[in-house]
């Protein structure tokens, strides 16, 4: 019984320590996934800042050349009878006010009558506006593109590079809107100079850029800028408006993920420690088992000690089923122990000790209850109560047991000599001290019968 009870102690040891393995895995997981996810977002964070600030860059230089330009459309607006005299000084103020202008063009009527500078575009003044926007437009957009405010492109340019192509219709009376358009104002604006303003986000050491939307299409435009790539590995994304669509900016960090130690930070903090603790546990625990299996068995037998036994009895008692005792007391014990001293004394006892191991194996519990005294509990099986026959049949058992075993000390052979007394719940008593006393007079009875047979023989 007692090492059933250790071995239930050593499972619910190792179940505890397993169960706290198990939750311990979860939450340092947890934390790491924790962990991984704040990385990703603080990434995703900076990504968003980068954007936003490149957002703002080409937001600005566009519509700060649109406003260069504006005075000039404003000025023809009012003044619709003006000629290109006349808007020479605005054109090259609007020029000199926005490094990103290539030209500005103006169609009254639609058709080109200014162009500044004029040097290098000579052959557009006098043609329609259409042949122009077909020449800066591919066909299928050439058409109805210049009936409000737009920015197309980028598109090549005929002097090389790519494009930003900004048509601005003129009103002379707002009033009648639709029926008034002088003509159109173009402003040809340089790529590559527009993204050179941003050139310190384009170039940014931890993010990989691309943009897309080519004539405002946004998302559904071709990439023009950086790679398809980008966008299907993206982080973050943005939009930049213009008066007439948008470009769709994309961010994917140059490091695709996180490193290995950085994705295994808490891991590789927690599972040692998690380790270290258990192992901590497990020693504790095995010293608990220890210490509460040494203040319950006998140090000299291994048996199950007085407190054991009471314990066991009280629990069989308490249950309401019935169970059986066997008291054991040696009867030669101690003229051995004190003429071969008390070493060999420990060597019988352990001999008797170990008979009633292997006797009884089916017994709930074997103890020793003090100097020469055992015990054995039965527990009853489904309830069967043991009758006065079936006890003293073990009685029988456990004597033939003795007598078969020699025990031998410092050269001499001893037959186990004991005897026996008995007790049955509760048809001998109803609770355990009634039980003990029972079970010690049967025994002193059957020392006296001993002692009697023993005298007889001599």
């Amino acid at each position: 019984m007692l090492r059933s009870l250790l071995s239930q102690h050593k499972s619910f040891s190792l179940l505890t320590v397993i169960m706290m393995f198990i939750g311990s895995t979860m939450v340092i997981e947890y934390v790491q996934k924790l962990s991984n996810d704040r990385a990703e977002q603080l990434q995703r964070s900076e990504a968003i800042n980068l954007l936003s600030a490149l957002r703002a860059e080409i937001e600005g230089e566009v519509n700060a050349v649109l406003h260069s330009a504006r005075s000039l459309v404003t000025y023809i607006a009012v003044n619709p009878d003006s000629q290109a005299k006349d808007w020479r000084d605005l054109a090259n103020e609007a020029f000199r006010s926005s490094r990103h202008v290539l030209s500005i063009s103006i169609a009254p009527d639609n058709v080109i009558s200014f162009v500044y500078p004029l040097l290098g575009n000579e052959e557009l003044i006098g043609r329609s506006y259409q042949s122009a926007v077909n020449r800066w437009l591919p066909p299928e957009m050439s058409e109805q593109h210049y009936a409000s405010i737009k920015v197309l492109g980028p598109m090549p340019l005929a002097r090389g590079g790519l494009g930003l192509v900004a048509h601005t219709p003129i009103f002379t009376n707002h009033v009648i809107y639709a029926k008034r358009q002088w003509g159109q104002a173009v402003v040809i604006i340089s790529l590559q100079s527009i993204l050179a303003s941003g050139s310190t986000m384009l170039n940014s050491d931890n993010f990989t850029i691309a943009i897309r939307g080519v004539d405002g299409l946004g998302a559904d435009g071709d990439v023009f800028y950086g790679s398809e790539a980008t966008f299907e590995r993206a982080v973050a994304s943005l939009n930049v408006s213009f008066p007439n669509g948008n470009w769709l900016l994309a961010a994917t960090p140059k490091r695709s993920s996180l490193s290995w130690l950085e994705a295994n930070s808490v891991r590789l903090a927690g599972y040692p420690m998690v380790v270290l603790l258990l192992g901590l546990l497990w020693a504790f625990l095995a010293l608990y088992r220890e210490t509460h299996g040494e203040a319950r068995r006998d140090p000299l037998t291994g048996l199950a000690n007085r407190r054991q036994l009471m314990d066991r009895l009280y629990r069989r008692h308490a249950s309401g089923n019935s169970f059986t005792l066997l008291y054991i007391d040696l009867n030669s014990f101690k003229p051995i122990n004190d003429r071969l001293g008390h070493h060999a004394g420990d060597n019988y006892l352990r001999a008797v000790a170990e008979v009633l191991r292997q006797t009884f194996i089916q017994a709930d519990t074997v103890a020793r209850t003090g100097g020469d005294e055992f015990v054995v509990l039965f527990a009853s099986k489904n309830g069967a109560r043991k009758n006065t026959t079936e006890t003293n049949a073990l009685c029988q058992q456990l004597t033939q047991a003795f007598a078969d075993k020699t025990v031998i000390l410092h050269g001499e052979s001893f037959v186990i000599q004991a005897s026996i007394g008995w007790a049955n719940y509760p048809d001998d008593a109803a609770d355990i001290d009634g039980l003990l006393n029972i079970a010690d007079q049967r025994m002193y009875a059957q020392k006296r019968t001993n002692k009697e047979k023993a005298k007889q023989s001599i």
